[in-house]
């Protein structure tokens, strides 16, 4: 399963960030929020889980995948595709947040619509990063 992580210096648990394409595993019990490795399926919800001094938003495939809630996932096994450093992603989603933040505050009736095909357009904009 692809998904989306953003990492610091170091991961949260203290161990340093892999390369790309060294597989992290996890032994024990899988637990969001408690034990595994986290991610999420959408670059919108990882980001609201990233840590305050983040360094690169992280593409991942994962395995073993056990507990999912609406935003994020647990796996036993997960190896970072491809990065892109903080700098390269906040020039990306800058604008495209932007035109997210306005279409949100449009006209009520046109609200749900414009929301949701602004919310597609900032994740297709921050997926162009991986391309």
């Amino acid at each position: 399963m692809i998904g989306y992580h953003f990492v610091g210096k170091t991961l949260r648990d203290g161990r340093p960030v892999p390369r790309n394409g060294v597989t992290l595993k996890h032994k024990g019990p899988l637990r969001i929020c408690e034990s595994g490795l986290h991610f999420s399926k959408r670059i919108i919800d990882a980001l609201k889980y990233a840590p305050p001094d983040w360094t690169h938003c992280c593409k991942v495939e994962c395995s073993g995948v056990g507990e999912r809630q609406k935003d994020k996932a647990v796996c036993r096994r997960r190896r970072i595709v491809k990065r892109v450093t903080r700098a390269r992603f906040e020039r990306i989603e800058a604008p495209a947040r932007a035109d997210y933040e306005r279409a949100r505050t449009a006209a009520w009736a046109d609200y749900w619509r414009a929301r949701a095909a602004a919310r597609a357009d900032f994740e297709r904009a921050l997926r162009r990063l991986f391309d």
